[in-house]
């Protein structure tokens, strides 16, 4: 048997150096399957303003990064949630003059200047969703903040009145939903916040002892809701987002999503409810992957017109550590950032035909404290505080590429081995795309592969990327160009590497790269005209 080092030669073939400590990787994908457009499955927890003295505000970023679905006002605290909005709960909630709107006012204006949160022109909804998180009970009295910074509550003590605050509140964000003889007309704004969640994690940080006691008080919510912002057509004027159940396990969610759904059904209540509703903690895309497949299968027996959000989606402590409350070294930030973006990306790939809206938790830096004085903050994964790029916004920028409407989405790569959980591709296939030459047009496949794979320490893989089914590309052998944005921990910019060739054979493609682990590479590859 002959073994080789590093560096040997055998037959004039040079391995290269650290061929050894390579892991090979394939990657399969079959590009005569398409599977229709890409969903974005870009949102994030938080919007684009600064809320911290001193921060820059992430509005470029959140347009860079294609976020396409906002949720407020969780984590931004008292002055910003149904407490603060409506700080003395024995007042009449018809009154507009009983409402501070300043706090939450500020945050949702600079999310609705987002483009397509609406056109120019005033006309329909755009591409980025705006919705509102009604939590906790009204009253600054019922306000409660752990030394973490999480705000926590109790079951709704009047159901009636609470919801009368949060359609008050609606009516003040949705001046274009209003008559011009309603209370609210005259000092509302339009910032178009189109869905209401009736609180996250009900039977946790919510209070609720049982679904049992949840049913009928989201019932009476919606019902409200209903009767205020009417179904026009077939599409509801407010989409009524339902209580966001906290899983941690395929099995969980019988017994919190699929009872809550009974619940609805032995009422005649399904039709009040436009989307199911969770939050997941995990540690790899394919633990998302098991959890919300079965979170679809539940809704789609007991809700089948509901669409289904994962509304909060987080890296377990089996992935990355918690983010420290004080500020941590840039190098471990980065590190931590580089592996949530593989995460959420792959997490994005994996969910592609199993959930309609994914956010990650969080898009912006909040204060963990009840003052804001302390100090005490928490960043996001995916920007700095003063807008710089870390590797999981470079990630999110990376799979924004392959949201366009002239792409199609071929079949998800499929790999094996160790990686199997935490390796995830996806491929689209562009044509009439300009390759550089004014009188020629050519099919472009773009590609993500991600890796949140952690094992503490940095390592490498060889893949080896193979998309069948291309046929029409001829059968004689030739090259074919790719350009690779590789991101890595000490990733500061998307930018490509010099080009490089991959192997056209039969019309099947054959590339190989190496690249970090964990990590995310977005490429181009151009294969020109069909012969």
């Amino acid at each position: 048997m002959l073994l080789l080092s590093a560096a040997c030669t055998v037959d004039a073939v040079v391995l290269p150096e650290g061929y050894n400590a390579l892991t090979n990787k394939p990657i399969a994908v079959d590009g005569s399957v398409e599977k229709g457009a890409v969903r974005g499955l870009g949102g994030v927890q938080g919007g684009p303003k600064e809320t911290i003295s001193g921060d820059d505000n992430l509005y470029e970023e959140f347009q860079l990064g294609a976020i396409d679905l906002l949720r407020l006002p969780d984590g931004y605290l008292c002055d910003y949630t149904l407490p603060g909005i409506f700080p003395n709960k024995t007042q009449s909630p018809s009154d507009p003059a009983h409402y501070e709107f300043e706090a939450i006012d500020a945050v949702l204006n600079d999310a609705s200047l987002l483009p397509n949160v609406k056109p120019a022109d005033g006309g329909e909804l755009g591409r980025v969703r705006l919705s509102f998180q009604a939590m906790f009970d009204i009253g600054l009295d019922t306000c409660v903040v752990g030394a973490d910074g999480t705000q926590t509550g109790q079951p709704i003590a009047d159901i009636g009145r609470w919801t009368s605050v949060v359609i008050g509140a609606l009516k003040h964000f949705n001046k274009s939903l209003l008559t011009e003889n309603d209370p609210f007309a005259e000092d509302a704004r339009d910032f178009r916040v189109r869905h209401v969640e009736f609180l996250p994690d009900p039977l946790g940080r919510g209070g609720y002892p049982s679904v049992d006691a949840l049913v009928p008080h989201f019932i009476s919510f919606a019902e409200a809701v209903r009767a205020t912002f009417p179904v026009v057509g077939d599409e509801p004027t407010i989409r009524i987002v339902g209580p966001a159940f906290r899983v941690t396990s395929e099995s969980e969610v019988d017994s919190t999503i699929g009872a809550f759904l009974d619940g609805l059904t032995s009422a005649g209540k399904n039709s009040l409810l436009d989307v199911v509703s969770f939050e997941l903690a995990a540690d790899s895309p394919s633990k998302v992957l098991a959890v919300a497949s079965r979170v679809r299968t539940v809704a789609t027996a007991k809700a089948p017109n509901a669409k289904v959000w994962l509304s909060r989606l987080e890296p377990s402590a089996g992935l990355v550590d918690p983010l420290p409350t004080t500020e941590p070294p840039d190098k471990a930030r980065k590190a931590r950032s580089n592996v949530v973006g593989a995460f959420a990306v792959g997490s994005r790939i994996a969910l592609q035909d199993v959930v309609d809206e994914l956010v990650l938790w969080r898009g912006d830096r909040r204060s963990v404290s009840l003052s804001g004085s302390s100090g005490e903050s928490e960043e996001g994964a995916l920007w700095r505080k003063n807008g710089e790029e870390l590797p999981g916004g470079l990630a999110y920028k990376a799979f924004g590429y392959l949201n366009s409407p002239t792409q199609v989405r071929l079949e998800t790569g499929k790999t094996e081995g160790d990686d199997a959980k935490s390796l995830w591709t996806i491929v689209t296939k562009e044509t009439g795309t300009d390759c550089g030459n004014d009188e020629l047009t050519c099919t472009r496949l773009r590609v993500v592969v991600a890796n949140s794979r952690n094992d503490g320490v940095s390592s490498q893989a060889e893949y080896q990327l193979t998309i069948a089914g291309l046929a029409e590309f001829g059968a004689e052998s030739r090259n074919v160009t790719v350009r690779r944005y590789p991101i890595e921990a000490d990733t500061r910019s998307l930018d490509a590497l010099s080009d490089e060739q991959a192997q056209l054979v039969n019309g099947t493609l054959y590339f190989r790269f190496s690249s970090g682990i964990p990590g995310t590479d977005y490429l181009e590859i151009s294969l020109g005209t069909p012969p």
